[in-house]
C-alpha cells in the first residue's frame, strides 16, 4: 500500500507540473482587438493576462522614433501576432516597427507585459523609453545581432482619467527565415504577471528535474544491465528531451548563461532534433526487434544523422531553409514506424498498444506544429508537451509493471508462510495456494480453479533402454536421485511438481514465464553436477529433453470420495509436452514457442535461436518454435552460439523453398556441431525435399508426427 501511494503521488506531481506548463503556455481570455493601431482596454477586468491581438500599425523599411511624433505618412495596418513575409508582403529579411496605443484602465498602476520570442533581434520603447531590448536592432546584417528574447517588463501610468501607453517595437532580422512577432504579447497587473512568470518558471524547473531523474534512472538501468538496450536508448531519448526543452525554454539557460549565442543555440536546437529521433528509432527497435526489424531503423536514422550533420556543417542561416524539410522526414518516419508497431500490437507484445498510441500522438502532434509553424493553423506549439506525454506513458508501464511485481511477491510470501509443511510431500501447497485453500483439509471433491501459470515438462532421453539394464531397486534409486537434484531447482524459481510420470514430470509456476524458464536453465545445470558424480562412478550420463510454455489452465482435483488425486487440465498443458519432444529433433535442451519467449519481460537475456514452423501433434494450427541452450555444458553452448546465424539463414532458405542452399548451409552447421540434432533433422528435410521436390500443398511447415 505505501508503494501504491508513493507510485500515485509521484504520478499527481508529475501531471500537476505539466498541467502548469499547459496553462501559462495556452491561450488566455479573449479581449478586446486593436483597431487602427489603438485598443482601448479601460472597460477590461485585467485581473487576468490579456492578448495584444489585433491590427498594429507597420512601418516596413524603418526605425520609428520612440517618442510620440507622427513619422512623415501613416503606417500599414497588420494583424498582430504574425510574420511579416507570410504570403510574400514582405522579404524575410529586412527591418520594420509597430507601434500600438493602449488607452487603460485610470490609477497610478504598474503593468506587467510578457513579449514571445520575436524574430531575431528587437527593441521595445514604451511612452518613449526603452524597456526591452533582444540582440542589436539595426538596418543591415552588420549592424544587427540576433538573440532569443522572450522578457517580462514592469511599467506604471500616471492617475489620468485614462491611462495610455504607446508602444513602439523595432523589429530587424537578418539570420531566419521568418520574421516578426510570432506568439502573442500578454498584458496585466504587475500582481497577475508577477504571478504568471513564477508559475512559468516553477513549470519549467519541475519537468526539467523529473526529465532529469529519468535519464539518470535509465541510463543507470542500462549500466546495471548492459544487455537491456531499450533502457539505454530511452535514457538518451529522454536527455534529448531535456537538452531541447533548455534549448527552448524561457528561463534554464538565460539563468545559467545570459546572453547565450542565438546560433549555437539554434543549431543545438535543430541537432538534438534530429539525434532525438535516432535514440527515439534506437529505442523501439530494441523493444520491438522482430516486428521493426535492421533496413527500416537503418535507413531512418541514416537519414537523421546527415540531418544532424548538416545542422553541424552549415550556418543556421542556411540550415533554417531546413527545417520544414526536416520536419516532414522526422514526422514521415514516425508514421512508416507506426505499422510494425500495429503488427506488435496484433501480436500481443507487452506495452504494444500503450507504445502505439503514444507514438500515434507524437505524430499528430508534429503535424500539427509543422501546420501552425507555417501559419496555417491558429494555435499554439504541442510537441513539446506530447514527447513528455511519450515519455510519462514509458515510465507509467514501467512503474506498473514494478508495482504488480512487488506487490505478487508480497502476497506470494504471506501465502508460504500458512502452508502446512507436513503435506507438501505428497500435495504442494502451491497446489492448495491455487484452489484458494490454506489447508489439506478444506479440499473436496470436484474443486477446481482457473489460473494463469508456467509449464514446464522433461523427460529423460531413451530412459527404456537404461532401465531395461537395470534392476527394478536401481532403476528407483537411479530416479530419486535424479529427482533429489531436480526437486530443489524447482522450488528455488517459485515453482511445484505437479506429477511424476515415470522418469518425467510436470511442473507448474504460478508467478511468471521467467520462473519456468530460468527452472529449465538452471535443471540443465544441476544434471551437469549430477552427470559428473555418475561418470565418476561408472555410469551412463542422462540427457533431458524440457518443454516450456504458460497459459491458463484448470487446476482440481479428480476421483472419488475414496481416493482423489490433483490434476491440472489446458490446452497449454499438451502443448508444453509436445515442446517437450520437440528437442529430440530440433534442438537439445529446452523449446519453446515464439510467443512465449516474447510474452517474458526480458527474452534478451537468454540464447536461443529460431527453429521453425511445427504443427504440434494432434493439433491444426502451427506454431513458431525456438530452441533455447542456456544451461547446457559451455563447449555445446559455444557451438549454438557460433552456428545460430548459420542455422537461421538454413530456416529461411528452407521455408522459401531453396532446399538445396538450406541443405548447404544445415550442413555447414554439422561441420562444426555434429550432433545437432536440429541441423540432422533440417538437413535430412532438405535433401528429401530436394530430392522428391516440394509437394502442391507444401506450406513450410513441419507436422510433429508423435507424442
Amino acid at each position: 500500500m505505501l508503494r501504491h501511494r508513493l507510485y500515485w503521488g509521484k504520478m499527481r506531481l508529475i501531471l500537476l507540473s505539466l498541467s502548469l506548463l499547459i496553462f501559462s503556455s495556452c491561450s488566455t481570455p479573449p479581449a478586446p482587438e486593436a483597431h487602427q493601431g489603438e485598443l482601448d482596454l479601460t472597460n477590461m477586468n485585467l485581473s487576468t493576462p490579456v492578448q495584444l491581438h489585433g491590427p498594429w500599425e507597420e512601418f516596413w523599411g524603418q526605425l520609428l522614433p520612440p517618442v510620440a511624433s507622427e513619422p512623415s505618412e501613416p503606417g500599414d495596418s497588420v494583424y498582430l501576432p504574425g510574420v511579416w513575409n507570410a504570403g510574400h508582403r514582405h522579404p524575410a529579411y529586412g527591418v520594420a516597427s509597430y507601434r500600438l496605443t493602449l488607452k487603460l484602465p485610470p490609477g497610478p498602476e504598474v503593468w506587467g507585459l510578457k513579449l514571445p520570442s520575436i524574430l531575431t533581434s528587437y527593441r521595445l520603447y514604451i511612452n518613449g523609453r526603452l524597456m526591452a531590448q533582444s540582440g542589436l536592432v539595426g538596418l543591415t546584417a552588420q549592424e544587427s545581432t540576433p538573440q532569443y528574447g522572450k522578457q517580462m517588463v514592469f511599467f506604471h501610468t500616471g492617475p489620468a482619467q485614462t491611462s495610455q501607453a504607446t508602444l513602439v517595437l523595432q523589429v530587424a532580422n537578418f539570420s531566419y527565415r521568418k520574421s516578426g512577432v510570432t506568439g502573442s504579447i500578454l498584458l496585466g497587473t504587475s500582481p497577475v504577471m508577477e504571478q504568471l512568470q513564477e508559475m512559468d518558471a516553477f513549470a519549467e524547473y519541475l519537468l526539467l528535474g523529473a526529465l532529469l531523474i529519468l535519464v539518470v534512472y535509465y541510463l543507470a538501468l542500462s549500466l546495471i544491465r548492459p544487455a537491456d538496450k531499450a533502457s539505454f536508448w530511452f535514457g538518451l531519448f529522454c536527455l534529448a528531451v531535456l537538452i531541447r526543452l533548455v534549448a527552448t525554454g524561457d528561463h534554464t539557460l538565460e539563468t545559467m548563461i545570459p546572453g547565450f549565442s542565438w546560433e549555437i543555440r539554434k543549431k543545438l536546437e535543430l541537432l538534438i532534433f534530429s539525434l532525438g529521433a535516432v535514440t527515439l528509432v534506437q529505442f523501439l527497435r530494441n523493444l520491438y526487434p522482430q516486428e521493426l526489424g535492421k533496413s527500416l531503423p537503418r535507413i531512418l536514422n541514416v537519414a537523421y544523422l546527415l540531418m544532424g550533420l548538416a545542422v553541424l556543417v552549415f550556418p543556421v542561416k542556411l540550415m533554417n531553409n531546413a527545417v520544414p524539410l526536416m520536419e516532414i522526414l522526422v514526422t514521415v518516419g514516425f508514421l512508416l514506424v507506426l505499422i510494425p508497431l500495429g503488427l506488435a500490437v496484433i501480436r500481443k507484445r507487452t506495452g504494444a498498444l500503450l507504445v502505439f498510441f503514444s507514438l500515434l500522438v507524437l505524430a499528430i502532434a508534429a503535424i500539427h506544429d509543422i501546420l501552425y509553424a507555417s501559419l496555417l493553423i491558429s494555435s499554439f506549439f504541442i510537441l513539446p508537451y506530447a514527447f513528455l506525454a511519450f515519455v510519462l506513458t514509458q515510465t507509467l508501464l514501467l512503474v506498473r509493471n514494478f508495482a504488480v511485481a512487488f506487490r505478487l511477491a508480497e502476497e506470494r510470501g504471506l501465502q508460504l508462510k500458512a502452508t502446512n509443511d507436513s503435506l507438501t510431500r505428497f500435495v504442494p501447497a502451491d497446489f492448495l495456494i491455487s484452489l484458494g485453500k490454506s489447508s489439506i483439509n478444506e479440499v473436496k471433491l470436484g474443486q477446481q480453479a482457473l489460473a494463469h501459470m508456467s509449464i514446464l515438462f522433461a523427460d529423460i532421453r531413451r530412459f527404456t533402454s537404461l532401465a531395461e539394464s537395470l534392476s527394478p531397486d536401481k532403476t528407483f534409486r537411479l530416479l530419486n536421485a535424479y529427482f533429489g537434484h531436480i526437486g530443489p531447482v524447482i522450488r528455488q524459481n517459485g515453482g511445484f511438481i505437479d506429477k511424476y510420470m515415470g522418469d518425467g514430470f510436470m511442473a507448474l509456476f504460478p508467478r511468471s514465464g521467467e520462473d519456468g524458464l530460468q527452472a529449465a536453465i538452471d535443471i540443465q545445470r544441476a544434471l551437469q553436477e549430477y552427470n559428473a558424480h555418475r561418470l565418476k562412478s561408472g555410469y551412463t550420463p542422462l540427457k533431458v529433453g524440457i518443454g516450456v510454455h504458460a497459459g491458463p489452465l484448470m487446476i482440481g482435483t479428480i476421483g472419488e470420495e475414496g481416493r482423489m488425486d490433483t490434476t491440472v487440465i489446458s490446452d497449454a498443458v499438451n502443448l508444453t509436452s509436445r515442446l517437450e519432444s520437440l528437442t529430440k529433433t530440433l534442438g537439445a535442451g529446452t523449446m519453446v514457442t515464439l510467443g512465449f519467449l516474447d510474452s517474458l519481460e526480458h527474452p534478451e537475456n537468454y540464447h536461443w535461436r529460431y527453429a521453425g514452423v511445427v504443427r504440434m501433434y494432434g493439433k491444426k494450427a502451427a506454431l513458431e518454435v525456438a530452441h533455447i541452450w542456456d544451461g547446457l555444458p559451455d563447449e555445446e553452448c559455444q557451438l549454438y552460439e557460433a552456428t545460430k546465424l548459420t542455422f537461421e539463414e538454413g530456416i529461411s532458405l528452407y521455408r522459401t523453398g531453396s532446399m538445396a542452399e538450406a541443405e548447404k548451409a544445415f550442413q555447414s552447421v554439422l561441420e562444426r556441431h555434429p550432433t545437432d540434432v536440429g541441423a540432422q533433422y533440417y538437413a535430412a528435410r532438405a535433401r528429401l525435399l530436394k530430392e522428391f521436390g516440394l509437394p502442391e500443398d507444401w506450406d513450410a511447415i513441419e507436422d510433429q508426427l508423435q507424442k
